[in-house]
């Protein structure tokens, strides 16, 4: 079986990249060598994060020609993954799975208060709109990931047409009232909840730190609750713990 991991790593116009993603990115070359993975990082220039974040997407075949492999997995550059993990690609294209995520971690209405800033683009999402996911770790069949590439376009540009003319991630535009706030979060979690039966993976395998452990600098105890630890792109201290992090398991990483 043919398997890859994407990340994301472009360079912004006039954003800085987050200061721990080199550290992230070793951990992930390591563990993909060791598990005869292929690499894939997503360079280059976008002008800026919607460019960044819709553009993954849209210009997927750029990096990578995806009837080479059988099973591929896209995860965001804060992350890190532990260099223990199994192959977990293996397991789920054994039992066919054809696209899973992790339910994002940041309340009980985090779907809905996502979901109702793009009832403008359909009015009757909730009818298949069940279930809200984090995009920083998605792990398909290749074919969900051409889908992806296809459709996103025209959601790009209803999230361009419907925020303001501000870049940046957080309380972006406004629709109804609401800032659009996720980038291309939800249009991923719109295209997949329609076309297919998303299975529901462990929270071990994005474990959204932040929201579990609230010293992250003095506290290595959530290794044993993750295999894949999602730090936060625009937090400091998800920096700071980060490089904690490294200082204490780098020598099980091999590169």
């Amino acid at each position: 079986m043919r398997t890859a991991v994407l990340i994301p790593v472009f360079n912004l116009k006039n954003e800085p990249h987050h200061p721990g993603y080199v550290t992230c990115l070793k951990t992930w070359e390591s563990w993909c060598k060791q598990n005869d993975v292929a690499y894939v990082p997503l360079t280059g220039r976008q002008e800026n994060i919607v460019d960044a974040l819709y553009n993954r997407w849209i210009d997927l075949n750029k990096y990578i020609n995806l009837d080479e492999y059988d099973y591929v997995t896209m995860v965001d550059f804060d992350t890190i993954v532990r260099w223990d993990c199994p192959n977990f690609m293996e397991q789920f294209y054994e039992e066919n799975i054809e696209v899973t995520m992790v339910p994002d971690q940041g309340g009980p209405n985090i779907g809905k208060w996502h979901y109702n800033q793009w009832l403008g683009y359909d009015p009757n999402l909730y009818s298949y709109a069940f279930n809200y996911f984090n995009a920083g770790f998605i792990s398909a069949k290749t074919e969900v990931f051409k889908l992806l590439s296809k459709e996103m376009p025209k959601f790009k540009e209803y999230y361009l047409s419907h925020k303001g003319k501000q870049f940046h991630p957080i309380n972006i535009g406004i629709d109804n009232g609401i800032a659009m706030d996720a980038l291309d979060q939800t249009a991923v979690n719109l295209i997949l909840n329609k076309h297919y039966k998303v299975s529901v993976s462990p929270t071990i395998l994005n474990y959204m730190v932040s929201h579990y452990i609230p010293d992250l600098n003095n506290d290595l105890s959530y290794i044993n609750d993750a295999l894949i630890i999602h730090y936060g792109s625009g937090n400091i201290v998800g920096t700071q713990a980060i490089n904690v992090f490294w200082d204490a398991f780098k020598s099980y990483y091999t590169l």
